[in-house]
C-alpha cells in the first residue's frame, strides 16, 4: 500500500505511531517516516495553512479514513502563529509524536529520513522500498523550505525555542537517516 497524497483519502499520511490502529487495516510492509526540525515544521503549517487541521491528524486514533476526516472535522481549530507563540505550548503534539516513533519496537520495517537529508537519502529509500534505482533519476529536484527560522524576529524565534528547543536537539541528534527492523 503506498498512501495517497490527501491524507483523507486513506487515512495514513501522519499517522501518530508505529503502532497506529489505522495500519491494522491495510497491507503495509514498510513505513517511511520524515522528520525534520519541529521549529521549521511549524513555521511551514502555518505559511501554508495547514496548522488547524496538523494537530487533530497526529492525534487521530482512526481505523478507517471515515473515522480519520470525521476526527479532524470535529477537532480542527483555528489558531494563529502569534497566539500560538504567546501559549508556549507544543500544542500540535511533535514532542509525543516523536517520542512513538522513535522509541518504541515497530511492527514493520520503518525507515527514518530527516528532512533535511532526503535527497542524500534516496538511494537507500529506494533499496528499503525494493525499487529499482533507476528511479532516482525520477525524482523531482529537491528544493529546500520556503519558510525560515531566520525570518523571524528575535523573540518569535525564542518563543518557539522554547517549546520546540529540546526537540529540535534530540532530532538534530539522529542520524539523517536510519532503518528500525521489525
Amino acid at each position: 500500500t503506498v498512501n495517497h497524497p490527501r491524507s483523507f483519502e486513506d487515512g495514513l499520511k501522519h499517522l501518530g505511531g508505529p503502532t497506529h490502529p489505522a495500519l491494522d487495516k491495510v497491507e503495509v510492509d514498510r513505513v517511511v517516516l520524515l522528520v525534520a526540525d519541529p521549529r521549521e515544521t511549524v513555521l511551514s503549517l502555518f505559511r501554508r495553512g495547514y496548522s488547524d487541521a496538523m494537530p487533530a491528524k497526529l492525534a487521530s486514533h482512526h481505523r478507517t479514513p471515515r473515522e480519520y476526516s470525521q476526527f479532524v472535522a470535529d477537532n480542527r481549530r483555528s489558531l494563529s502563529f502569534e497566539a500560538f507563540l504567546e501559549a508556549g505550548v507544543d500544542s500540535f503534539g511533535f514532542e509525543q509524536h516523536w517520542n512513538d516513533w522513535s522509541c518504541r519496537t515497530h511492527p514493520r520495517p520503518t525507515m527514518i529520513v530527516r528532512y533535511e537529508h532526503i535527497p542524500e537519502a534516496l538511494p537507500s529509500l529506494l533499496e528499503f522500498l525494493g525499487l529499482p534505482g533507476h528511479l532516482l533519476s525520477e525524482f523531482p529536484a529537491w528544493t529546500p523550505r520556503q519558510s525560515s527560522l531566520e525570518q523571524l524576529s528575535t523573540l518569535e524565534r525564542t518563543r518557539l525555542h522554547h517549546i520546540y528547543g529540546d526537540l529540535a536537539n534530540r532530532i538534530a541528534a539522529e542520524p539523517p537517516w536510519s532503518i528500525h527492523q521489525s
